[in-house]
């Protein structure tokens, strides 16, 4: 009881210190300062850059003005606008007696003040960046790797043809070394170590689908036909049944693990009321996987595997990636096919492919 008061008291009252407050701000800026040193993050945010546009919240970053204009007001301001019970789940989780619980909470957390404003609204993002190929280079050291992520706007998590989807990409690339991306470029040609494509769905916006892959300079080409001839294979409708119940399989065998423990029943339970779905989500989970089809997996592949719309992003040695492979690597078999199926073995043959021609330059933020 005594717990829950303190608890209450420093949601309530929080002192804000001003020698905290200079901390947390010093211990913030040697990340912003050498986040463009880092190709896995340079890329990552370049890519949802593409996607969703400079001018999106979503991508919004942190820079050094920002951090050292931030005050001790601010944060009174914003904890007295947003920060309350009206704004706010409370779970609990654990072995008590839920009528003692709930007294316990009503009598302290009933005194828990409202906050003056409800949080914002969510963003609703729309592609704008047009397709093609685009690149960037980090600061710093040359990297002898570069980073391939293809992909473009998905859809939310709670679209009607959300598990087709995802049964669709666990063939595709998400079902690890069972996946035709991770076996065409890792397995059977030893490009990378990582290979895989995703579906990253958001609640409350579309997230993003996208290939990815981390390979030598000079592969770099190379890696990304193979990727893109898997996801145009796959929206052309090779895909079989026995596809489709492995994948299903799959996801439905690893369900029960989602709460396998106390910290992982409440994560799940909370978020369904923080995102709004109905209390039953989870006992439907395994009848929306269960009833999806061949020919809804092959529907959604036409539909949300979208060609003219595909961003080509590396993240890497610029010259080096572009150049493609040469004539000493192994595999030149198939890097024979690839170059034709393509337009060629450097990566302008993918920029006339699957945009304007010109291999487009982005610049670091």
């Amino acid at each position: 009881d005594e717990g829950l008061k303190i608890w209450l008291d420093l949601l309530n009252n929080p002192a804000f210190p001003e020698d905290r407050l200079q901390r947390e701000k010093l211990g913030m800026l040697p990340g912003i300062r050498n986040r463009n040193r880092n190709i896995s993050t340079v890329a990552s945010r370049t890519f949802q850059r593409l996607v969703y546009g400079d001018a999106s919240p979503i991508v919004a970053q942190p820079t050094e003005a920002t951090i050292n204009g931030i005050t001790r007001a601010d944060l009174v301001a914003w904890h007295k606008k947003y920060w309350g019970a009206n704004n706010a789940i409370l779970v609990v989780t654990g072995d008590f007696k839920k009528a003692e619980m709930l007294q316990k909470l009503e009598s302290t957390f009933g005194k828990w003040r409202n906050a003056e404003k409800a949080a914002p609204p969510w963003p609703k993002p729309e592609q704008t960046t047009k397709p093609g190929v685009y690149m960037v280079q980090p600061q710093g050291a040359t990297p002898n790797q570069g980073i391939i992520q293809i992909g473009h706007i998905g859809l939310t998590r709670d679209d009607p043809d959300f598990p087709a989807v995802d049964l669709m990409n666990y063939t595709l690339g998400g079902g690890s070394f069972s996946s035709r991306i991770t076996k065409i470029v890792r397995t059977d040609n030893g490009l990378a170590y990582t290979a895989n494509s995703s579906v990253q769905p958001q609640v409350h916006y579309p997230g993003t689908f996208q290939a990815f892959c981390q390979t030598k300079n000079e592969t770099v080409v190379f890696a990304a036909q193979l990727m893109l001839e898997e996801i145009e294979r796959m929206r052309a409708g090779d895909i079989t049944d026995a596809d489709v119940k492995f994948a299903k399989a799959a996801r439905l065998s690893a369900f029960p693990a989602m709460f396998s423990n106390v910290a992982g029943n409440l994560r799940n339970f909370a978020s369904l009321e923080l995102e709004g779905r109905p209390r039953d989500f989870y006992e439907t989970y395994e009848a929306q996987y269960g009833r999806v089809t061949l020919a809804d997996v092959k529907r959604v592949a036409q539909k949300y595997l979208r060609p003219d719309q595909l961003i080509i992003m590396v993240a890497g040695n610029i010259e080096e990636c572009k150049a493609g492979a040469g004539k000493l690597l192994p595999n030149q078999a198939t890097i024979d096919a690839m170059a034709a199926r393509f337009g060629g073995r450097t990566i302008d043959g993918l920029a006339k492919k699957y945009g304007d021609g010109t291999v487009h330059t982005v610049t670091l933020k």
